[in-house]
């Protein structure tokens, strides 16, 4: 039986604005989604502070510190049709958002108030020191919930990740609107009926 439903957040819950910036910078530097992602991973697990990143990256970009905080915030939005279904879900099952971010990163793109609505439990990867697709680390967002790996589904935008949550037993999807995530759930509502 399904009991939570856990959401990525970057390129689910909010557009990433990040992967927008890379695939731009990709066209003209080839080598640039290595480098970016090399400073991502060390925020996301906390080894690197979000600042000292933005100096990092900035620099790497030959933008000031501004203007680089700018370009990522400009490219991310909130899903508000998935915010409205979450609030919805809340009603019948426990929810978590577990996402590979650095520390104070959701507090600067969310109200605590809408995370508390919204979610029952959150897991930054920067805070616990370990990121998808780590397997502790979706066992430690089942912990935290009070269930079994195998009553969660998970949605994430990146199939390593998604395949991370399936791995330890997770009803793992790829996310892509939330309209295929809505059938998802269902079908797996209905094959952990049988």
């Amino acid at each position: 039986m399904i009991k939570a439903i856990v959401f990525d957040c970057f390129g689910v819950l909010i557009t990433d604005g990040l992967e927008l910036l890379v695939q731009q910078l990709e066209q003209t530097q080839p080598d640039a989604r290595k480098q970016v992602f090399d400073i991502i991973r060390q925020v996301n697990r906390g080894m690197l502070n979000p600042a000292e990143s933005h100096r990092m990256l900035a620099e790497y970009l030959q933008v000031s510190d501004t203007e680089w905080r700018q370009k990522v915030s400009a490219g991310e939005v909130k899903n508000l049709e998935l915010i409205t279904w979450i609030k919805e879900l809340r009603r019948h099952y426990k929810t978590a958002l577990l996402s590979n971010t650095g520390k104070g990163s959701l507090a600067r793109r969310f109200e605590l108030a809408e995370l508390d609505e919204l979610f029952d439990e959150i897991v930054a990867s920067a805070d616990v020191g370990m990121v998808k697709p780590d397997p502790d680390i979706y066992k430690l967002t089942a912990d935290r919930l009070q269930v079994l790996p195998e009553e969660c589904v998970y949605f994430d935008d990146r199939p390593h990740q998604v395949e991370g949550a399936s791995a330890i037993g997770m009803h793992a999807f790829l996310f892509t609107n939330v309209g295929q995530a809505r059938r998802d759930l269902q079908t797996t509502l209905a094959d952990t009926k049988r």
